[in-house]
Formats: structure tokens, C-alpha cells, sequence
């Protein structure tokens, strides 16, 4: 199958995006038509789907690839990053008893780490740059109240960021926190069936301001409509979306007023946008 991507500028059809997929549904050619000569992504996949292999070209020139080895459970534990045909950065996992350690290495040299352990329903991350304790994060969990809570803590152990979980495990409440202790925002999470439906975010620097982030989904679970309204309730952002019978995304519309969150792809760049798509 073939999906190919037109922006609607002025009521004219420019192809900007194309995919082709194979019989499992995994992209396996992509071809970006905005860059100059147009960007082609090469994808390679496993017996069990598993992406194995991706290449980029612009033109005649590899850009850049990527390979990527998994464990039984189908975490990856080994990525490869190579430009110009070398290894430039290597990731990988290593399981220890309570946890794991992730490791990446740019040029021969380490320059992140990740260490994670686990102790029944709690856990923690220690975050490490070149070598150095850079933030922590724990989380524990309330049994009473079944409730949980993740601090996120520079290296001298300051909250910088604090979660709050429902019984699911599902963020209701993050909180965001100057070094001196002052509660900079707030965005409260509401939940139906498992969606996230509203957010409400207070921003108290420099000075007070709210605004809501608000989100529609179809009996699939599918996001339709996604809206930023400002404290008075004027619309700052929206993203619309529409779907085939086959569950297919045919169509999104929508612009940007300074709040947009979660466009990515080839939605960047765009404040307004309309796009198409089509199956072949």
C-alpha cells in the first residue's frame, strides 16, 4: 500500500510526503518531497516486524543509517548510528538484576548514561552526562491511597519536577519547579476511559496565565480534534482530523497561535496547515 501526502495551499495540491507499506503495515519507503533533492528513508524489517535497518538518502548521498538489535521481549538493546559509513553513536542496554543500564557512545566517548533499578511497585533513573550524576527520578507508590509520585531532582537533589499517578499509573498532575523551591507551572490532567480529554495548564512566571489543552477521539480511539483555548476562551490552536471506514487518516486540518503540542512530522514549519492523503 501507497500513501501518498498533498498540503492544500489556495485550493492547489502540492505532494509533499509519500509512504509505501508493506503487507504487515510497516513503512517501508518514505520520501520527503519538500527537501531539495527530495529525502528518501529506506526501512528493513525482521521475521517478527522488528525494524532492523533504516537508511537515509538525499539524492545520490547516504546521509545517514541506523541498525537495531533486540532482546527476546522485543526491547532493543543495541543501536547503531553511522554517517558517512562509520559509527558516529552507539546506544546500548544492558540488564542488570533490579534494572538496566543504557549507555551512549558518541566518537568512542560516553556521553550519556541511564541507570535504572526496581524495588516492588517503586522505582528510580539516574541520569548521567559525560560521566556525571545530571538528574534523578523516583517513583513511589501509595498502596493505601493507590496513588504514585515522581520526583525529578537535579544533582544537588533540587525538585525540578513532580508527578502524580492515578491507580493506573496514568500522570493526572504534573508540576513544574524553579531551583528555589517556586512552583513555576502546573498542568492538571483529565482522564476518560484511558484518554487524556483536557489539560489544564498554569504558567505563575513571570507573570499568572492559564490555558487549556482540550482533546476528541472517535469510538476507535482514533484523535479528531485537538484545541488550545486561552484563560478567556479563545482559540489559540487547533488540529482537526478525519478517517476512512478502513480507519485510515484521510485528512487534518489546522493552525498554530503560539500553543501548539504534538505535531510533529510533516506538520514542522506549518502555523496553518491543510493536508490530504490518498491510498493506492
Amino acid at each position: 500500500m501507497k500513501r501518498k501526502s498533498y498540503s492544500i495551499t489556495d485550493e492547489e495540491r502540492t505532494l509533499i510526503h509519500e509512504e509505501t507499506y508493506d503487507e504487515n503495515g510497516n513503512v517501508t519507503l518514505s520520501i520527503d518531497y519538500r527537501d531539495s533533492p527530495p529525502t528518501h528513508r529506506n526501512y528493513t524489517y525482521n521475521e517478527k516486524g522488528q525494524l532492523i535497518y533504516q537508511r537515509e538518502l538525499q539524492g545520490e548521498i547516504e546521509t545517514n543509517s541506523e541498525s537495531f538489535e533486540y532482546d527476546d521481549e522485543g526491547t532493543i538493546v543495541d543501536q547503531k548510528l553511522f554517517i558517512g559509513g562509520d559509527v558516529y553513536e552507539h546506544i546500548s542496554l544492558t540488564k542488570t538484576d533490579t534494572g538496566f543500564v543504557r549507555k551512549m557512545i558518541q566518537d568512542g566517548i560516553e556521553v550519556e548514561r541511564l541507570e535504572t533499578s526496581m524495588n516492588g511497585d517503586n522505582w528510580s533513573n539516574k541520569f548521567y552526562l559525560n560521566n556525571e550524576l545530571h538528574e534523578s527520578q523516583d517513583y513511589t507508590f501509595d498502596k493505601k491511597n493507590k496513588m504514585g509520585e515522581t520526583l525529578i531532582k537535579n544533582v544537588e537533589y533540587e525538585i525540578l519536577i513532580k508527578d502524580t499517578h492515578d491507580s493506573n499509573g496514568k500522570i493526572i498532575l504534573t508540576e513544574e519547579y524553579h531551583k528555589n523551591g517556586s512552583l513555576l507551572t502546573s498542568t492538571e490532567i483529565t482522564l476518560e476511559k484511558g484518554e487524556i480529554v483536557k489539560e489544564t495548564v498554569r504558567e505563575f512566571s513571570p507573570l499568572e496565565n492559564h490555558f487549556d489543552r482540550l482533546y476528541e477521539y472517535d469510538p476507535k480511539g482514533n484523535m479528531i480534534a485537538f484545541e488550545v483555548r486561552s484563560s478567556t476562551g479563545a482559540l489559540d490552536s487547533f488540529h482537526k482530523r478525519k478517517f476512512d471506514n478502513r480507519n485510515r487518516l484521510i485528512e487534518e486540518v489546522g493552525f498554530s497561535n503560539g500553543h501548539f503540542s504534538g505535531i510533529t512530522g510533516i506538520h514542522k514549519g506549518h502555523d496553518r496547515f491543510h493536508f490530504v492523503y490518498e491510498y493506492e
